[in-house]
């Protein structure tokens, strides 16, 4: 009666494994991408830190020497950092408003 059909099995977790092959290579990609980026944002906190510190050298050595603890030399840079940061999105925002009226 099925002398000539042929029975074909597979394991299920084989054509699991072969359908998201693609899929786990993509995050992969994107997990190398997401860490390089991370790993760039350090390193310019790093050099930006670097140069506060370069430039505040002075300050923070007469801050130090009048008595202040490391921990209120840390405050006053971080305090810095937070500012410039604030001021970058300032500009951002005014370049978005002056793009926007010359659009409209």
């Amino acid at each position: 009666m099925l002398k000539n059909f042929n029975f074909d099995y597979n394991f299920a977790d084989k054509q699991f494994e072969k359908k998201y092959q693609k899929e786990e290579q993509k995050s992969k990609i994107l997990l190398y991408a997401v860490l390089l980026a991370i790993f760039i944002s350090m390193m310019r906190l790093f050099a930006l830190t670097s140069l506060t510190i370069q430039r505040r050298l002075k300050e923070i050595a007469i801050r130090k020497t009048l008595g202040a603890s490391l921990r209120e030399n840390y405050n006053l840079l971080a305090r810095d950092l937070l500012k410039m940061n604030k001021n970058k999105n300032h500009v951002n925002q005014l370049s978005q408003n002056r793009t926007q009226k010359h659009i409209t």
